[in-house]
């Protein structure tokens, strides 16, 4: 067992409201050096949902899922490796690992996504763009949902070419169970292949498939938007693409369809419209060229350096005032940190509160311990 692996595993495994101190260190100092400075911190800890396969503590867990891998057959890689995803290593909150069924190179991966409810129209738009962009050499990377995930991994798989499929699950999982033959295809195929950010044995949850929105955006070059209501989690990519610097493009549709709601108000937003293949491969030109080899230096640890980037008094989070997340973080610098007690002292519906909550756990600005929320990125 490799002791840098170990420490990679040990740091991806720990609770979110530590991420946010990890991810300025994790591209300047080794992982076992990050683990050991902050460990008087976090008293080890381990997210919850996690812990229910892998117990003890951190580092035994981490031992734990690199055993359950190695006997599954499923790859570990760091960030630091060089078969990491290029692109994926510079975004805000890149994996610290990631779980793999079969790894290759990426030169110019495009993602494909939209709803679950795609019908013939976008079932066919989207298969004819996978196989068209997959045939000019790009790869074509979604979720592995119902829908359009599902013509999108088809489409470039009938063709022969490389998809990836990224799961909102552990590696281990097959979800949704409709996808059983996309899923088969791809561990027969000698490139395509599948990646999470969660060990074997992890179910998905909502949050999760926001979560694995973001990897789908960070590791492509662009995302094609092709058929997305305003409440699609095809939105949520793209959003995540906008933050990343990524190109989005969008397949318009039906002014009075409310399934291309999403998509029409993203070309409202100043969105690129998807006309030809040709035009996306030359808008992602730049991106292929760029060429970047992993840092395999390392600095030495310095306490004060460390200190003062994993301290949260440099991080400053503004909202504003009359929005629901000022109110929520006024409410816990008032010492009123239960959620139930939350939604009675603001007299916000119980079920919107932790939709809220969910997504300003996922910026890093709150995490949960069990029913209270402490502040982790705010001041």
């Amino acid at each position: 067992m490799s002791g840098k692996l170990l420490y990679y595993v040990a740091l991806s495994i720990l609770r979110n409201s530590y991420l946010r101190k990890i991810y300025p260190l994790i591209n300047e100092y080794s992982a076992e050096d990050i683990f050991y400075f902050l460990k008087p911190d976090f008293h080890e800890s381990i997210n919850g949902f996690i812990a229910k396969t892998y117990k003890g503590d951190v580092l035994t867990a981490a031992s734990n899922i690199i055993g359950a891998c190695q006997k599954a057959g499923f790859g570990i890689v760091p960030i630091t490796d060089e078969k990491y995803p290029r692109l994926l290593k510079e975004i805000y909150d890149p994996p610290p690992v990631i779980y793999t069924k079969g790894i290759s190179g990426l030169v110019s991966p495009v993602a494909i996504v939209g709803t679950r409810n795609a019908d013939s129209r976008s079932a066919d738009f989207t298969s004819k763009i996978s196989k068209e962009l997959s045939s000019a050499g790009c790869e074509i990377i979604s979720g592995m949902a119902k829908g359009i995930d599902r013509y999108a991994h088809a489409g470039v798989l009938d063709a022969g070419g490389k998809t990836v499929g990224v799961l909102a699950n552990g590696i281990d999982s097959w979800y949704p169970s409709e996808n059983n033959d996309i899923f088969r295809k791809i561990e027969n195929s000698a490139d395509s292949f599948l990646i999470s950010e969660y060990p074997p044995g992890v179910t998905a949850d909502r949050w999760t498939f926001v979560r694995r929105n973001r990897i789908i955006s960070g590791i492509a070059c662009a995302s094609v938007i092709v058929k997305a209501s305003v409440k699609s989690g095809a939105l949520i990519t793209a959003k995540y693409a906008i933050e990343q610097n990524r190109e989005i493009f969008v397949c318009p549709g039906n002014v009075f369809d409310p399934e291309y709601a999403g998509c029409n108000n993203l070309i409202k937003q100043g969105a690129s419209i998807f006309t030809t293949t040709e035009d996306l491969l030359e808008s992602i030109s730049s991106f292929v060229s760029k060429t970047r080899k992993p840092d395999e230096t390392k600095k030495t640890v310095n306490d004060e350096e460390l200190a003062g980037i994993q301290t949260d008094e440099n991080i400053k989070i503004s909202y504003d005032p009359e929005s629901m997340e000022y109110k929520i973080i006024d409410s816990v610098r008032k010492k009123i940190h239960l959620i139930d007690d939350i939604a009675l002292n603001l007299q916000i519906d119980s079920g919107i509160l932790n939709r809220k909550i969910v997504e300003m756990e996922l910026e890093g600005n709150i995490a949960l311990e069990g029913s209270k929320i402490v502040l982790t990125g705010v001041k």
